[in-house]
């Protein structure tokens, strides 16, 4: 298919026809810029129904350049009219030679050719896309109206140079076509244009096609001035593309790190066009790319992986996808997401104690490690339950006042290689253990809260220093959250009426006591 029948994306013309945009699988703002120069392959092409067709001009106009005199910066004579030759100095209005159009005969000049209709007649910098140049002004490839059957149709050099759109940027919108009509009763219509830019670089290939297509729009006639005669914007089209040669980036794994902090794990590709990764975070069910919101961004160079100082993974889980910038300025699509472990331990009737998690998504995994031990840092495996499983009760727990639980699955891959990283681990908890005699492990009295039952806030009274103080609701879902909290004092009002357990870290032994919220 030849490039100038693509269909449109966007469509925006001056003489008042309203465009339209279609979401495509990369957005056009994340396309590198193309800057027109001698290594850009252009193209534009015209359709019309008119009489007379050898009186009219066809010119390219970059952005900004609408009302700009042919000659000038901005402007490509593609092909002036024949009539704007003067057949005394052979010259057109801007210097070009007659000889310039391969016209065999100079009486030519003015010849008015009879014919009618114009059907994909093109301007070209290559006789294809991968073909070779056509110089600009040079008669073997530029078109002689006065010589041409109508309609009017092929691919020919343009009669001016190129290089008054060098430095322009393809992708700025407002690139428009002008058409002259340098004699009057010669009357007819503008029924499709094209314009295509592109560029192959070290980072991949930037293809960018404007098309305006299924009008019918009035060409003035006998108008030769920029001011007045007609003229055409378009925008891009939904074959736009730009084929990057950086392959998308997937995130291996991610979570809790040192308990504190979600921890992103990325495959580290070997290239030379990656300048950086882009993290991206939502707290949402984490579906659609619009959902996320860009967190940090990472060079190339460092290390495969991404702390996130602003998480919290005790609290909930998070959704993160990964991308690439590379040294062209492309941004690359979007991973598929990853979705954290969030365990939590609920503290049933009974004094028993249930772990309960959401499931960790993003990767494949037959089996959940259940482990525990009597510090963050000594844990083993105590059970193993099926992948689906979403809940855990605690029966045998041994003669420890405190234990730690944390989730471990077990991954097909390798995050790390030289670490044997094979796993992907939730948050950490801490579960009392309520059958043990509190005597002879600790004294946990002398922790008063008041009042209660409570409405609005309430006080902490504890012979010792109180650290952080987490409140959960009466499915175990942690609510409320203080730390340092001046004088004691906690604000409650966000909270309905209820029951509530509030854990209180103090002196490094946690807790519990009974709220009541009315």
């Amino acid at each position: 298919m030849n490039f100038k029948t693509y269909t449109l994306l966007f469509l925006f013309i001056c003489l008042h026809l309203i465009g339209f945009t279609q979401e495509t699988p990369n957005s056009i703002e994340d396309f590198p810029d193309l800057i027109v120069d001698e290594n850009t392959y252009i193209e534009v092409c015209f359709w019309a129904d008119h009489t007379f067709v050898s009186d009219l001009g066809f010119y390219l106009k970059a952005p900004g350049c609408q009302n700009t005199w042919p000659g000038l910066s901005g402007v490509v004579e593609l092909l002036p009219c024949i009539s704007d030759w003067n057949s005394d100095t052979g010259f057109n209005s801007t210097g070009i030679p007659f000889s310039a159009l391969g016209c065999g005969d100079p009486s030519q000049i003015g010849y008015v050719n009879s014919g009618n209709n114009i059907e994909e007649f093109c301007f070209s910098t290559h006789s294809s896309l991968d073909g070779s140049i056509m110089v600009s002004g040079n008669s073997e490839y530029t078109a002689c109206v006065a010589d041409l059957p109508t309609p009017l149709s092929g691919t020919y050099a343009s009669v001016g140079s190129w290089d008054k759109i060098y430095g322009y940027n393809a992708l700025t919108s407002g690139w428009s076509v002008q058409i002259y009509d340098s004699e009057q009763s010669d009357v007819g219509a503008l029924t499709r244009v094209t314009i295509t830019f592109f560029e192959e670089s070290d980072c991949g290939e930037n293809f960018i096609f404007y098309d305006l297509h299924n009008i019918y729009s009035n060409i003035a006639d006998n108008e030769t001035n920029p001011n007045n005669a007609s003229c055409y914007f378009v925008t891009l089209s939904n074959e736009s593309y730009y084929n990057s040669y950086v392959p998308d980036v997937q995130i291996c794994k991610v979570e809790a790190y040192n308990t504190n902090y979600n921890e992103i794990v990325w495959e580290d590709p070997i290239t030379e066009s990656i300048d950086y990764y882009n993290i991206y975070r939502t707290d949402e069910f984490g579906e659609y790319d619009s959902q996320y919101t860009l967190i940090d961004s990472v060079g190339y160079d460092a290390e495969n992986y991404y702390i996130d100082s602003m998480s919290y993974p005790d609290i909930e889980s998070y959704y993160y996808k990964i991308s690439t910038k590379d040294i062209c300025g492309y941004n690359s699509n979007k991973s598929d997401f990853h979705k954290t472990f969030f365990l939590q331990s609920i503290l049933m009737p009974d004094d028993i104690w249930k772990l309960s998690w959401d499931l960790y998504e993003g990767a494949q995994y037959s089996e959940i490690e259940i482990l525990r031990g009597t510090s963050p840092d000594e844990m083993e495996v105590v059970e193993t339950v099926s992948a689906t499983e979403t809940s855990y009760i605690i029966t045998n727990a041994s003669e420890e006042l405190y234990w730690y639980y944390r989730l471990r699955a077990v991954l097909p891959y390798s995050c790390n290689p030289t670490k044997n990283q094979d796993y992907v681990r939730s948050n950490i908890v801490e579960v009392e253990n309520l059958n043990v005699n509190v005597s002879e492990v600790g004294n946990q009295e002398g922790l008063i809260i008041f009042p209660n039952p409570t409405a609005r806030y309430f006080e902490l009274k504890s012979k010792d220093k109180v650290g952080k103080v987490l409140i959960y609701d009466n499915k175990g879902r942690l609510v409320l959250r203080f730390a340092d909290v001046e004088k004691n004092v906690y604000d409650i009002s966000s909270l309905s009426s209820g029951e509530y357990v509030v854990e209180v870290e103090s002196s490094g032994i946690n807790k519990y006591r009974k709220l009541i919220v009315y």
